[in-house]
């Protein structure tokens, strides 16, 4: 062997036993895991005895006390006061499962001990202690809360459910906000307009999900609430809406292409011709294959039905146009046709429970041509009569 070389062999040669002894370890831990996972943990124990995880599985209580008793590195940590206590409330001791909880509690920081005595209560039917410790849990833990917003809605639905918890981290919100919306036909405002006023740009589908919910439920002033706190936070640019004193209408102006969503023009007639944003505002081309009566815009309107509202617009027929059956309509009420007048035009709110929205409507006037040729619509207004 080359002399130069002699020192590093020597090197190799004393490392060699640790890494042998590291890859035994290492294979035997791996053998005892998979013992504990199949069989009965009696082959796990005789390979890895020092491992109390192991010995928790199917252990009596006698067991488990003994082992929290008497192994201090056990007795400091939740797990085994976990198992511990739910071995206890197996047999019947629910006092002393709740006593080894609460120290399981005091041992670890983390969501698992407070998981625990949360389910502990809910089998116990303690709902003042539920309520308490699931609050707890949702204020501390920065994870996933689904199992516990699951248990609570459950337990008082989904109102309750916010009352109770009060989350206010923005993503406790989300969780909550996104179950609801799955289990329930509308979750609670409160937790939708909490979310909005922390939201980002990525929650902005998910709070206009919960508008088009609580639009289509007829709950309009949940929806206000929500589209403004949006508004505040940036997440949509039509601003705010307000019944009593106004604006009610978004995008009037038309600076923003319609969005379909909650306060926002929708265009429920795009077979009837070409709709688009213009410099002028919303251009529409009217085929004249279209249906006898199409719905060309519709807004549904914040209104408070205790005030009567005047709407003005500016509509601009292009040369050669047949627009004798443009109006506007709400319920039953209608405008003039926009080719004879387009003075103001005041209208009353639909009865309580039931949405009042705005249409633009082009009809075929009896023994005359379909609507036809183009228009442009520079500006909707609707104000509330003082």
């Amino acid at each position: 062997m080359d002399v130069g070389n002699r020192p590093r062999f020597l090197l190799l040669l004393a490392l060699l036993p640790i890494f042998l002894g590291g890859l035994y370890l290492s294979s035997r831990l791996t053998l005892a895991d998979h013992f504990y996972r199949a069989h009965p943990p009696t082959r796990a124990l005789a390979l890895a005895p020092w491992n109390t995880s192991y010995r928790l599985r199917d252990a009596s209580p006698d067991d488990l006390r003994s082992i929290v008793e008497h192994n201090p590195a056990a007795s400091f940590r939740s797990g085994p006061w976990i198992a511990l206590a739910l071995s206890e409330e197996a047999a019947g001791d629910a006092a002393a499962a709740e006593k080894h909880f609460l120290h399981a509690v005091t041992l670890d920081a983390t969501f698992a001990p407070r998981w625990a005595l949360i389910n502990f209560y809910l089998r116990q039917e303690r709902k003042a202690d539920f309520w308490k410790w699931s609050a707890d849990g949702v204020r501390l833990f920065e994870g996933d809360l689904t199992g516990v917003y699951r248990l609570a809605i459950a337990e008082g639905g989904a109102g309750q459910a916010w009352i109770r918890l009060q989350p206010k981290r923005p993503a406790a919100l989300r969780q909550f906000l996104n179950l609801t919306l799955t289990l329930s036909d509308l979750p609670p405002s409160g937790a939708a307009a909490a979310l909005a006023g922390h939201g980002r740009d990525s929650d902005r589908a998910q709070l206009l999900s919960y508008c088009e919910r609580a639009l289509k439920v007829g709950q309009v002033d949940a929806a206000v609430l929500v589209w403004n706190a949006m508004a505040s936070r940036g997440l949509h640019p039509l601003g705010r809406l307000d019944p009593i004193r106004g604006p009610i209408l978004s995008n009037g102006a038309f600076r923003h292409r319609p969005s379909g969503a909650g306060f926002d023009w929708r265009l429920p007639a795009a077979s009837a011709g070409s709709i688009h944003l213009s410099a002028r505002g919303l251009a529409i081309e009217l085929s004249g294959r279209q249906e006898d009566r199409v719905v060309l815009l519709r807004q549904i309107l914040p209104v408070c039905s205790a005030v009567r509202y005047r709407l003005s617009a500016k509509v601009i027929p292009g040369n050669g146009a047949v627009l004798e059956g443009l109006y506007w309509r709400i319920g039953p009420q209608a405008s003039p046709r926009l080719s004879k007048s387009q003075a103001p035009w005041e209208f009353v709110p639909l009865p309580p429970g039931q949405a009042t929205v705005l249409e633009l409507v082009a009809e075929r006037e009896s023994g005359r041509p379909r609507p036809e040729g183009s228009l442009a619509i520079e500006q909707v207004d609707i104000r509330p009569l003082q």
